[in-house]
């Protein structure tokens, strides 16, 4: 019975198609041209509109659509409008059928309007009124975005505008593909089959996608800068000092010595020369040995007396860094004049 039932309307659809389409092409055909077209413009809108009428005659509204369409863009007239109209709503193509009619039903007609395009008016506004109902309303929702998200929709391939998220949205009956998307979240898609004239809705939401990882970077090998050890301290050494105290000793050793040897001469000298300042002839040379060995004892006791003072310094000086001088080398001479003695060294 269903299958009956819808062959039958099919049938009664179509024939009100073809009685419709005869009416309306046979009445624009013969339509005198407007001022605003030119004649060969007229002259192929006549044409096309002539094949579409056969066309829909036939039953074949899939190609009279295409004729009329071109017609229409050629030279506009209530009576294509409304076939082509009627055409697209026997296709389902409810969205286009209910504008061209809709077009057509609140178009101002001038009093010197043809009588085809008043009558092509009436039968527009009756014909929208059926196909008003027939058309389905799809409501989108969309949650999970952020109030400043820019959203992105798209019917069955189509660019739709955001705005009307949340509005009853007309639809032909059918399959639709829904997809939505923004900048930071991953697109979310629903695939809805409404009939005709329901009101469906579908709610979609929007996942944040995770934070893009940070981009690689070149690693940059730091060369450590060299660390300066300080220096260490060497350790104390004691050859300078015990060199020199060495040198003191033998100094006050031979000065010593040398003293006694002095203390011996004069005593003898004393003994022999008396009174002091009368001594004989022959005791001169025992004077001048005398006066030498005074010398020389005075000399081994200013070597005694410098060595052991520089042996001191050299025993409380405090020991040098590693990457300080190095070790300081000690020679001591002495030297005898005339009338002078005293100690010359290198340090």
């Amino acid at each position: 019975m269903d299958r009956d039932r819808r062959a039958e309307l099919d049938r009664s659809r179509r024939r009100r198609c073809r009685l419709g389409l005869a009416v309306a092409l046979a009445v624009a055909l013969l339509r005198a041209p407007s001022a605003r077209a030119g004649a060969a413009d007229v002259s192929l809108a006549r044409q096309l509109g002539n094949e579409g009428l056969q066309l829909a005659a036939s039953g074949d509204c899939a190609g009279a659509v295409e004729k009329l369409k071109r017609a229409e863009g050629l030279y506009h007239a209530p009576t294509t409008l409304t076939v082509l109209g009627e055409c697209h709503v026997t296709l389902g193509k409810l969205v286009d059928g209910v504008e061209e009619l809709t077009r057509v039903a609140r178009e101002e007609l001038g009093r010197a309007a043809p009588l085809a395009f008043r009558k092509a008016q009436i039968r527009a506004r009756q014909k929208l009124e059926a196909a008003r109902l027939r058309l389905p309303k799809l409501r989108l929702t969309v949650d999970g975005a952020a109030a400043d998200a820019v959203l992105e929709v798209r019917i069955d391939d189509q660019s739709v505008p955001a705005a009307t998220i949340g509005l009853d949205r007309p639809v032909d009956p059918g399959d639709h593909d829904i997809e939505v998307s923004a900048v930071g979240y991953k697109s979310a898609r629903a695939h809805v089959q409404i009939k005709e004239g329901a009101s469906q809705t579908v709610k979609l939401t929007l996942e944040a996608l995770p934070p893009p990882a940070p981009e690689p970077t070149t690693a940059t090998v730091e060369t450590p800068a060299p660390q300066v050890q300080p220096p260490r301290a060497r350790k104390a050494t004691y050859v300078p000092a015990g060199l020199l105290f060495g040198v003191g000793a033998a100094g006050l050793g031979v000065g010593t010595v040398l003293g006694l040897l002095t203390l011996s001469k004069a005593s003898d000298l004393n003994r022999a020369c008396q009174p002091r300042s009368d001594c004989p002839a022959g005791e001169q040379g025992e004077i001048d040995t005398a006066n030498h060995l005074a010398l020389g004892s005075t000399i081994g006791f200013g070597v005694g007396v410098i060595g052991a003072g520089l042996g001191t310094y050299f025993l409380l000086k405090p020991p040098t860094s590693e990457g300080g001088p190095s070790a300081v080398g000690v020679t001591v001479q002495p030297w005898i004049g005339p009338g002078s003695a005293g100690l010359t060294g290198r340090f």
